[in-house]
């Protein structure tokens, strides 16, 4: 797939900032029971229809997904 995921500046995210700061906090809020599973399965995809197209787990990382073109 043509996309990477890349800090707000535009350069690479490297891989602590994309495991520990992106996925990791999402998969714990996952764990809370009814109210966490509603907000990591919901809530968080919802986030990519807003106006900067970035989820919940982007803004805590600070990330973007971006298009590559090739």
């Amino acid at each position: 797939m043509p996309i990477r995921i890349e800090s707000l500046d535009g350069s690479k995210a490297i891989f602590p900032t994309i495991y520990l700061k992106r996925m990791l906090p999402m998969q714990l809020i996952g764990l809370v029971p009814s109210i966490g599973q509603f907000i990591a399965g919901v809530i968080n995809p919802l986030f990519m229809f807003g106006k900067q197209r970035r989820c919940v787990h982007d803004y805590i990382a600070k990330t973007k997904v971006s298009y590559t073109g090739t």
